[in-house]
């Protein structure tokens, strides 16, 4: 049997066997196509949150990567694509908030920009016997202030004569301040004879007190004086006391005197000395003060708080 016939025979039986023919006549049918590539994993879940102002919440990884992908089916030169699936992830829980600070010292409202002053001390069981010492070491001063008490936006002013009877008549004014309008001259009216008989002078020794407007208990002074302060420059302060931050004015219109002119510089400068310039009578929050000794030094006097 010839050549030919050989290879014909051989197409009949199977196509891959043709190859064995001859080169010259090799047929290309097409080669198989690819396996498809494994589809990729999936990403893992993101972390948590934290959660807000407190502690950050932990995030879990997520879970189910994707599988491998399938290999694909060639027919001819083409093949499918393997496929994969995607990876889940939990979210992380929550933070836990965490009470705020409120500041510095917040439960006492903060720091302290201001000193209200010492407590309120208490009051001797008797002021009256607590004063009774109270003395000016200016022989020439007859009436002295022993205790003050503030009420009601004024004063109860307690007076006491000394060395002699004291007479209260005009022209004595007492006053908040060295203008005239800080005068009060109701004072005059301050009349006391002890036995009952008549007469216009609290007698050597016998207190009396008055009431006045216009005190500022946080700080201040008051004077008697005969005249209004700024019609007369040189009119006397016979009792003087001053007490917390503040500072005697001179008044505007000054009057005719060569004298010092603010209340303390003349109470300083009147007899020999019924109060020491600048002095100031520590009175806190306290609302009374009363004298234990000289009254011409502030440090004769102390301040409380009768319950």
């Amino acid at each position: 049997m010839s050549r030919t016939a050989r290879c014909l025979f051989a197409i009949g039986l199977s196509a891959s066997l043709a190859a064995a023919c001859g080169d010259d006549d090799t047929v290309d049918t097409g080669s198989g196509g690819s396996g498809g590539s494994g589809g990729r994993a999936g990403t893992a879940g993101t972390a948590g949150t934290g959660g807000v102002a407190g502690t950050a919440g932990t995030g879990t990884g997520g879970t189910n990567a994707g599988g491998d992908g399938s290999g694909g089916t060639g027919t001819a030169r083409t093949g499918t694509g393997g496929t994969g699936t995607a990876g889940t992830g939990t979210g992380g829980t929550t933070g836990t908030v965490e009470p705020g600070d409120a500041g510095p010292d917040a439960a006492d409202g903060g720091d302290v920009l201001a000193d209200a002053g010492a407590p309120p001390r208490a009051c001797p069981d008797d002021l009256g016997v607590a004063t009774a010492g109270a003395f000016s070491s200016d022989g020439t001063q007859n009436v002295i202030i022993t205790r003050v008490v503030f009420r009601n936006g004024g004063a109860d002013v307690t007076f006491r004569a000394q060395n002699a009877d004291f007479n209260f008549a005009d022209p004595m004014t007492l006053c908040t301040g060295s203008e005239n309008g800080d005068c009060d001259d109701g004072v005059q009216a301050l009349v006391e004879n002890p036995d009952g008989g008549a007469g216009t002078d609290l007698a050597e020794d016998e207190e009396v007190t008055y009431f006045t407007t216009g005190v500022n208990p946080v700080a201040g002074e008051l004077a008697l004086v005969n005249g209004a302060p700024t019609a007369d420059g040189a009119s006397i302060v016979f009792a003087y006391i001053a007490w917390g931050n503040f500072v005697s004015a001179a008044p505007t219109a000054p009057g005719n005197s060569a004298l010092p002119v603010s209340l303390d510089a003349r109470a300083a400068d009147e007899g020999n000395g019924r109060w020491t310039l600048g002095e100031r009578i520590d009175v806190g929050s306290d609302s009374t003060i009363f004298a234990t000794g000289d009254v011409t030094t502030a440090d004769d006097f102390n301040a409380c708080t009768d319950n």
